[in-house]
């Protein structure tokens, strides 16, 4: 299954403000808000496979966004190369290529390596205003971490479609 509708109402809420406006029409307090096209953006899709091609192209395509797309090797057949505008391998993943992104979207799947990829260091690696989301497994992401680094302001937001505790 592809998953690739929750991908755009999630960017269209942090990218044009809704928890602003929403907090403006609380308060009846209207703020001028200026916005930026997503055409400004950048999205990094980290398990960029199957569903990480499947989004890449609607963000690309759809919204002409910048695409980074990570692989877990790189090579020259990779599918979908043409919806992206960097390709690494994870190798290459380090804070240089993550602070680029406005958004950084996960699809990771559950493999055999259980290893931690998304943990304090990652966040604190992030734009100040960029959005976490993960559409892939929840082992891959250290919880507490995401949660400090929410409280604390390090990142601006985090859309989870997995979690393996309850938050």
């Amino acid at each position: 299954k592809v998953i690739t509708n929750d991908f755009i109402p999630v960017v269209l809420y942090f990218n044009y403000n809704v928890p602003t406006y929403i907090n403006c029409q609380e308060n009846h307090k209207w703020t001028k808000l200026t916005n930026t096209m997503l055409d400004k953006r950048t999205l990094c899709i980290i398990g960029y496979g199957r569903n990480g091609v499947a989004i890449a192209k609607r963000a690309k395509l759809g919204f002409n966004m910048k695409v980074i797309g990570i692989v877990r090797e790189l090579r020259d057949n990779i599918e979908g190369k043409e919806f992206t505008d960097e390709l690494y391998g994870f190798n290459q993943l380090n804070k240089e290529v993550i602070c680029k992104a406005d958004f950084i979207l996960a699809t990771l799947p559950e493999t055999k390596e259980q290893c931690i990829w998304f943990s304090k260091k990652f966040f604190e690696s992030m734009k100040k205003d960029a959005v976490f989301i993960n559409i892939g497994r929840g082992s891959a992401v250290i919880e507490q971490d995401l949660i400090e680094a929410l409280n604390n302001d390090v990142i601006r937001g985090a859309v989870l479609d997995v979690c393996q505790h309850d938050l």
